[in-house]
Protein backbone atom coordinates (compact mmCIF):
# COMPACT_ATOMS: atom_id res chain seq x y z
CA UNK A 1 0.00 0.00 0.00
CA UNK A 2 2.87 2.35 0.82
CA UNK A 3 4.38 1.83 -2.66
CA UNK A 4 1.00 2.39 -4.27
CA UNK A 5 0.59 5.70 -2.41
CA UNK A 6 4.06 6.84 -3.47
CA UNK A 7 3.30 5.94 -7.08
CA UNK A 8 0.09 8.01 -6.96
CA UNK A 9 1.92 11.02 -5.48
CA UNK A 10 4.66 10.76 -8.12
CA UNK A 11 2.14 10.46 -10.95
CA UNK A 12 0.12 13.44 -9.76
CA UNK A 13 3.21 15.61 -9.34
CA UNK A 14 3.99 15.13 -13.03
CA UNK A 15 0.80 17.02 -13.90
CA UNK A 16 1.83 20.11 -11.91
CA UNK A 17 4.50 21.30 -14.32
CA UNK A 18 5.11 21.27 -18.06
CA UNK A 19 6.60 17.85 -18.82
CA UNK A 20 6.44 17.89 -22.62
CA UNK A 21 9.14 16.43 -24.84
CA UNK A 22 10.27 19.89 -25.92
CA UNK A 23 11.03 21.02 -22.35
CA UNK A 24 14.75 21.08 -21.64
CA UNK A 25 15.73 21.17 -25.33
CA UNK A 26 17.43 24.00 -27.18
CA UNK A 27 16.96 24.99 -30.80
CA UNK A 28 18.57 27.46 -33.19
CA UNK A 29 16.08 29.65 -35.03
CA UNK A 30 17.99 29.91 -38.28
CA UNK A 31 18.14 33.26 -40.05
CA UNK A 32 15.21 35.63 -39.93
CA UNK A 33 13.33 36.54 -43.07
CA UNK A 34 13.63 40.21 -42.10
CA UNK A 35 16.46 41.99 -43.93
CA UNK A 36 17.60 43.86 -40.80
CA UNK A 37 18.63 40.67 -39.00
CA UNK A 38 19.23 38.04 -41.67
CA UNK A 39 22.72 37.39 -40.44
CA UNK A 40 22.04 36.63 -36.75
CA UNK A 41 20.34 33.57 -35.28
CA UNK A 42 19.02 32.85 -31.79
CA UNK A 43 19.42 29.85 -29.51
CA UNK A 44 16.20 29.17 -27.61
CA UNK A 45 15.80 26.91 -24.55
CA UNK A 46 12.30 25.56 -23.91
CA UNK A 47 11.39 25.28 -20.23
CA UNK A 48 8.46 25.48 -17.85
CA UNK A 49 7.48 29.16 -17.55
CA UNK A 50 8.65 30.86 -14.34
CA UNK A 51 5.24 32.48 -13.88
CA UNK A 52 3.13 29.35 -14.66
CA UNK A 53 4.86 25.98 -14.51
CA UNK A 54 2.00 24.31 -16.41
CA UNK A 55 2.96 26.26 -19.55
CA UNK A 56 6.06 26.20 -21.73
CA UNK A 57 8.25 29.21 -22.48
CA UNK A 58 11.28 29.71 -24.71
CA UNK A 59 14.23 31.67 -23.33
CA UNK A 60 16.84 33.33 -25.55
CA UNK A 61 20.13 31.86 -24.38
CA UNK A 62 22.41 33.28 -27.08
CA UNK A 63 22.49 35.50 -30.13
CA UNK A 64 24.77 33.92 -32.72
CA UNK A 65 26.59 36.24 -35.13
CA UNK A 66 27.30 35.38 -38.79
CA UNK A 67 30.83 34.19 -37.98
CA UNK A 68 29.45 31.72 -35.40
CA UNK A 69 30.53 33.72 -32.37
CA UNK A 70 28.14 34.72 -29.58
CA UNK A 71 27.07 38.36 -29.24
CA UNK A 72 28.53 39.52 -25.93
CA UNK A 73 26.81 42.93 -25.79
CA UNK A 74 23.26 43.21 -24.50
CA UNK A 75 20.61 43.43 -27.19
CA UNK A 76 18.25 46.08 -25.83
CA UNK A 77 14.63 45.84 -26.96
CA UNK A 78 12.29 48.87 -27.42
CA UNK A 79 10.77 48.36 -23.95
CA UNK A 80 14.24 48.53 -22.37
CA UNK A 81 14.52 44.79 -21.67
CA UNK A 82 17.56 42.73 -22.64
CA UNK A 83 16.77 40.03 -25.21
CA UNK A 84 19.40 37.58 -23.95
CA UNK A 85 18.03 35.65 -21.00
CA UNK A 86 14.42 36.75 -21.50
CA UNK A 87 11.42 34.80 -22.73
CA UNK A 88 10.85 35.25 -26.44
CA UNK A 89 8.11 32.58 -26.34
CA UNK A 90 5.42 32.34 -23.66
CA UNK A 91 2.38 30.28 -22.68
CA UNK A 92 2.67 27.24 -24.97
CA UNK A 93 0.43 24.31 -24.07
CA UNK A 94 0.95 20.76 -25.33
CA UNK A 95 -2.37 19.96 -27.03
CA UNK A 96 -1.23 16.60 -28.41
CA UNK A 97 2.10 14.75 -28.39
CA UNK A 98 4.58 16.96 -30.23
CA UNK A 99 2.02 19.72 -30.87
CA UNK A 100 2.21 22.92 -28.84
CA UNK A 101 -0.35 25.69 -29.22
CA UNK A 102 -1.77 28.91 -27.74
CA UNK A 103 1.61 30.55 -27.21
CA UNK A 104 2.89 33.93 -28.20
CA UNK A 105 6.24 34.95 -29.62
CA UNK A 106 8.13 38.21 -29.59
CA UNK A 107 9.33 39.21 -33.05
CA UNK A 108 12.65 40.86 -32.09
CA UNK A 109 13.56 41.79 -35.66
CA UNK A 110 10.26 43.60 -36.25
CA UNK A 111 10.29 45.10 -32.74
CA UNK A 112 13.70 46.66 -33.35
CA UNK A 113 12.75 47.83 -36.84
CA UNK A 114 9.46 49.42 -35.72
CA UNK A 115 10.79 50.58 -32.32
CA UNK A 116 7.92 48.92 -30.42
CA UNK A 117 7.38 45.43 -29.05
CA UNK A 118 5.61 43.11 -31.52
CA UNK A 119 4.09 39.76 -30.62
CA UNK A 120 2.35 37.07 -32.62
CA UNK A 121 0.45 33.95 -31.79
CA UNK A 122 2.79 30.97 -31.79
CA UNK A 123 2.69 27.23 -32.26
CA UNK A 124 5.28 24.49 -32.53
CA UNK A 125 5.23 21.04 -34.10
CA UNK A 126 7.97 18.49 -33.43
CA UNK A 127 9.26 16.77 -36.58
CA UNK A 128 10.47 13.18 -36.93
CA UNK A 129 14.03 14.34 -37.77
CA UNK A 130 14.41 16.18 -34.43
CA UNK A 131 13.74 19.65 -35.82
CA UNK A 132 10.68 21.70 -34.94
CA UNK A 133 8.40 23.75 -37.15
CA UNK A 134 7.83 27.11 -35.47
CA UNK A 135 4.93 29.20 -36.75
CA UNK A 136 4.03 32.79 -36.00
CA UNK A 137 0.27 33.32 -36.26
CA UNK A 138 -2.26 36.11 -36.65
CA UNK A 139 -5.57 34.78 -35.36
CA UNK A 140 -5.82 31.33 -37.00
CA UNK A 141 -3.51 32.06 -39.94
CA UNK A 142 0.12 31.00 -39.47
CA UNK A 143 1.94 32.25 -42.57
CA UNK A 144 5.44 32.50 -41.10
CA UNK A 145 6.75 28.96 -40.60
CA UNK A 146 10.40 28.23 -39.95
CA UNK A 147 12.32 25.03 -39.25
CA UNK A 148 14.44 25.30 -36.11
CA UNK A 149 17.33 22.87 -35.58
CA UNK A 150 18.22 21.19 -32.28
CA UNK A 151 21.48 22.29 -30.67
CA UNK A 152 21.72 19.77 -27.84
Amino acid sequence: MKWFSLAIVFALSAFGTAQADIVGKSYNTGQSEEVESQSNTLNILFEACDFDATKICGRVTEIILPDGSVLEDDSIMPDGSVLQGSYMIENLIEEAPGQYRKGRILAPDESLRDEKMKYYGFRVDENADGTITAAGCILTLCPRKLIWSPIN
